[in-house]
């Protein structure tokens, strides 16, 4: 998806009631796109990636329904955003907000899972599993939670880059929470309201 760098954004909307399945699936390549799914099922196979160029800015709105991919990304290179009202998304191995670009998660509803569990200490560490913000240097990531659940382990608040989350309800649960993982990343964690929770 995504046309040219103007004009209107492409637009697609997932109703309730249809299952869309795909082996991977880009939500503004090079252009501008808008996802919005009310409802239904969303399977990716593959890799989900909103924003995936430079200059490309895309959104993915989630009101219901459910979500799986194997990986996500949003702000690939480009500018994403992925907001959540409702419904599930289930990450089966990584959910990277702001890769080498800007990324964006807002979760006011719904449950968000990545799946992966660690199988040893030394994996807590590797910053390309679980939730990740702020991928390489460039890469800046921002997760609010306002409601709704919010599971992941571990959580890499900037990893070589800018990473921040911004809890002000909801719960979140991780095993392992890194913040600042390499030299010269910026990571912070605001927890003014809701709950967090060490397994």
């Amino acid at each position: 998806g995504g046309g040219g760098g103007s004009g209107k954004p492409q637009v697609y909307v997932l109703p309730a009631n249809v299952t869309m399945r795909s082996s991977s699936m880009v939500i503004g390549g090079a252009g501008d796109a808008v996802f919005h799914q009310l409802g239904g099922v969303n399977v990716v196979s593959g890799d989900l990636t909103v924003a995936q160029q430079k200059g490309s800015s895309a959104t993915y709105a989630m009101d219901g329904g459910a979500l799986t991919a194997r990986n996500e990304t949003i702000g690939d290179k480009g500018d994403g955003d992925f907001s959540q009202a409702g419904g599930s998304n289930v990450a089966q191995e990584s959910l990277i907000i702001g890769k080498s670009g800007k990324g964006k998660y807002a979760q006011s509803g719904g449950v968000t899972i990545v799946a992966h569990k660690p199988t040893s200490k030394s994996d807590d560490s590797r910053d390309d599993h679980g939730l990740v913000l702020g991928a390489t240097p460039t890469g800046s990531g921002t997760y609010v939670l306002s409601a709704g659940s919010l599971s992941a382990d571990p959580q890499q608040v900037g990893v070589s880059g800018i990473g921040r989350i911004e809890q002000t309800g909801g719960f979140n649960s991780t095993g392992a929470l890194n913040i600042a993982l390499n030299a010269g990343s910026d990571g912070q964690y605001d927890l003014s309201g809701g709950q967090l929770e060490f397994h």
